[in-house]
């Protein structure tokens, strides 16, 4: 099917959920050998997927779109480590999303959410006003768990929580922990 699609040498392919249905080895291949194949034909190819970890292996470009308007685009990087909204980051897979509220205390900002006081890691990057409500992005690979009594020891922001499940997830264990007024997922 692809070969019928490229004979003509369209200026433009679409692609809709094209390895879909296809089991997950066949399709991680696949999206390899037709990535490959679209680069080296030099065809612009728009890739329709709802699949995150597909359409980051397949996209130079993400476009992010709700009722028909773009909310986002850009290289995949950058709409993973700065969406443009709760929307875009849920799309992407984000799961520990929240708002939060700006504290300034002294010299130090920090953010006040439902999950507790958070220090925010943005780099000197983004200065906001105290009071201002923001969004808050957890990665869930940078959150450790630990048994309370060992805490005294570790670095960073410490929240209290307590382990509500655990799963088996490829090679890790996911954890849904209750912390406040809230949920984190972690990947340990």
């Amino acid at each position: 099917a692809l070969a019928r699609s490229l004979a003509p040498e369209p200026k433009m392919l679409m692609l809709d959920e094209p390895l879909g249905s296809l089991d997950r080895g066949l399709r991680e291949s696949l999206q390899i050998e037709l990535r490959a194949i679209l680069k080296d034909v030099g065809v612009t190819a728009i890739y329709v997927t709802h699949d995150r970890d597909e359409a980051f292996a397949m996209a130079d470009s993400i476009v992010v779109m709700d009722q028909g308007a773009v909310v986002q685009a850009g290289p995949p990087e950058e709409l993973f480590t700065a969406p443009a909204s709760e929307l875009v980051a849920r799309t992407l897979g984000l799961r520990n999303v929240m708002r939060g509220t700006v504290i300034t205390k002294g010299a130090e900002t920090i953010i006040e959410s439902p999950v507790g006081t958070l220090v925010p890691d943005n780099g000197g990057r983004v200065r906001v006003e105290e009071g201002s409500e923001v969004l808050v992005l957890i990665d869930e690979r940078q959150i450790s768990v630990h048994r309370s009594a060992d805490v005294e020891s570790l670095d960073g922001t410490v929240l209290d929580g307590r382990v509500e499940s655990r799963r088996f997830h490829g090679g890790e264990s996911e954890f849904s922990v209750l912390v406040g007024e809230g949920r984190l997922i972690c990947r340990a």
